[in-house]
């Protein structure tokens, strides 16, 4: 049998695998037994995350920190957060909603003392004191066949605002109708019939567009096309305004 080797003897390893694995004494203060241990499974069960170099700090178990840690919590969900060791206690939160493999690269800028936010492309946000460089502004759009003779059988425009309703169908009675209005929705809306024939537009019940009464139609001549805005949450408005 070879003579024992001291662990402090084994050769160093500085860039260890999550799926290395290490000598652990388990319950040295009562029955002490050896075992194996993932480092996986070391790092999803240590409560507080050390992190190598001098600046970073500890985040604790009780969600205490310090001025300039890194830590991430949870197993199947979890946060990485980065505060910046300034007097303006800048911080940036970063969610994940689950553990991933291979995530994009996140670079964060110098703020230069100013406070600010991330802007995401999959995340709807509201953009304040920005400015958009050759920006590609789409919006949605909805071909709908016109259909009934009545509010309450017309085809519905289910496309959200802002949107192109490019209507077929038009017959003289047959309609569509928008959806309930709301401050600032948009809709450009085309008679695209092939008969040469009145559109029938409706408004939501309750709505009104221009000065007709709530829940009437309004009358499109064939082939021409307007831009519906709602001024509230009951008024529509055409542009140009058409006879009503």
């Amino acid at each position: 049998m070879s003579d024992p080797i001291k662990i402090t003897a084994f050769n160093a390893i500085t860039t260890p695998l999550l799926t290395d694995v290490i000598y652990v004494v388990a319950d040295p203060g009562g029955t002490p037994t050896s075992k194996k241990c993932v480092l996986s499974d070391l790092a999803q069960n240590l409560g507080p995350i050390l992190v190598k170099g001098t600046t970073p700090a500890i985040e604790t178990a009780s969600g205490q920190t310090n001025t300039g840690f890194l830590g991430v919590k949870g197993k199947t969900s979890g946060e990485l957060k980065i505060t910046v060791a300034d007097a303006l206690a800048q911080t940036m939160t970063i969610t994940a909603s689950a553990q991933t493999v291979g995530a994009a690269a996140l670079t964060i800028p110098d703020f230069a003392n100013v406070a600010d936010t991330f802007a995401f492309v999959t995340l709807a946000q509201t953009l304040v004191n920005k400015t958009l460089t050759t920006p590609t502004i789409t919006i949605n759009v909805q071909a709908p066949a016109a259909a009934g003779n009545a509010q309450g059988n017309g085809t519905a425009v289910t496309a959200a605002s802002p949107a192109l309703v490019h209507a077929t169908g038009a017959d003289g009675t047959k309609g569509i109708v928008l959806p309930a209005a709301a401050a600032g929705k948009v809709y450009f809306v085309k008679n695209a019939d092939a008969a040469n024939a009145i559109l029938k537009v409706y408004p939501a019940s309750g709505d009104a567009i221009n000065a007709l009464a709530a829940d009437a139609a309004i009358s499109m001549a064939a082939k021409t096309a307007c831009v519906f805005v709602a001024l509230d949450a009951t008024t529509w408005f055409t542009f140009p305004l058409l006879p009503s």
